[in-house]
Formats: C-alpha cells, sequence, structure tokens
C-alpha cells in the first residue's frame, strides 16, 4: 500500500491539514496469481507432453525390435521346414531311379520330386535373398518345353478321372 499526502499552503501563508490518499500498485500482468497458475499449468503441460512423446518413441522402439524378431523368427522357421522337406524328395528322387520295369511311372516320380525339390529350394533361397546373398540370374528358356513338362506332370491324374489333356502349341519352340 502507498499513501500520497499533500498540503497546501494558501494565502494566508499557512499549512493546510495534510490530505492522505491511499492506493496499491497493481503488478504488471505477467507478475498476476493467475499468470504464475498459467506458468504452471504450461510447464507441467509440457513435461506431460515430453514424457508421452518419450514413451511414445519408445514404445514404438519396441514394438519394432518385436517385429524383426517375429520376422527372423518365421524365417528361421520356414528354412526348417524346407530342410525338412528336403530331406525326403531327394530320398523320393533317388528311389524313382531305382524302378526299372516302370519308365512312365519312374519318369513321373522322378520329375514331381525334381519340381517338389525345385520348389523348397526357391523357398530357400528367398532367405539368401533376405540376407543379401543371392544375386538375380536371368535366364532364357523354352516356354513350350516348358509347358509340355507341366501337361506331362498332370497325365497321370487326368488318365485316373478319364479325362483327354492335350497341349498343341502353334509355335514349336517360344524363346524368352
Amino acid at each position: 500500500m502507498h499513501t500520497f499526502e499533500v498540503r497546501a499552503m494558501g494565502q494566508s501563508q499557512k499549512w493546510s491539514e495534510p490530505f492522505a490518499y491511499t492506493f496499491r500498485i497493481l503488478p504488471p500482468w505477467w507478475k498476476t496469481w493467475w499468470a504464475y497458475t498459467g506458468y504452471f499449468f504450461l510447464v507441467a503441460g509440457l513435461i506431460y507432453s515430453l514424457y508421452r512423446y518419450q514413451l511414445k518413441r519408445q514404445l514404438h522402439k519396441q514394438e519394432t525390435e518385436n517385429l524383426k524378431a517375429l520376422d527372423a523368427f518365421k524365417n528361421e522357421l520356414y528354412t526348417n521346414i524346407t530342410h525338412e522337406f528336403r530331406t525326403p524328395l531327394t530320398i523320393i528322387s533317388g528311389m524313382a531311379d531305382q524302378i526299372d520295369n516302370q519308365e512312365k511311372i519312374k519318369g513321373l516320380i522322378k520329375r514331381n520330386s525334381l519340381s517338389l525339390l525345385n520348389l523348397v529350394n526357391q523357398i530357400l533361397d528367398l532367405r539368401k535373398l533376405e540376407l543379401g546373398k543371392l544375386k538375380l540370374e536371368l535366364i532364357q528358356g523354352d516356354v513350350v518345353q516348358y509347358l509340355h513338362y507341366i501337361m506331362a506332370s498332370y497325365e497321370a491324374m487326368a488318365e485316373l478321372k478319364g479325362v483327354e489333356l492335350h497341349f498343341i502349341p502353334k509355335e514349336k519352340a517360344l524363346f524368352m
């Protein structure tokens, strides 16, 4: 509180009784209690926001690590399963070589086991590709010959079901 006192001297050369006026000077708005309350909530909000940001970042990092671990597990599982397929297919292919009498059946067994073995190798190549150990190798091949090969794989099944299966290409060979 401040007090302002005024005395005056009139023509009689006497001082008057002091006049007192009491007043209070208010602080600037940035020093008021409501400004300090606002500052508190602003700082608390910033701290809370930083905490949430760090928490989200940490959860995202953990989720990324979990996904990488899951992907590695999946790849390892595929690799193990395909290796388990490879051994019996190799045995079947080897036993097909020992069949002497029935050349057609032997050819079907051999061709299909090699086809399955090729598929298993392709799955294993996916793992190599992910690890960066496999390079793209482009080859040129006869599409007509490949389609004849595919048709031969289905001939036995077609015969069992009484279906006639024919492939008549317009071209004798088509290289791509």
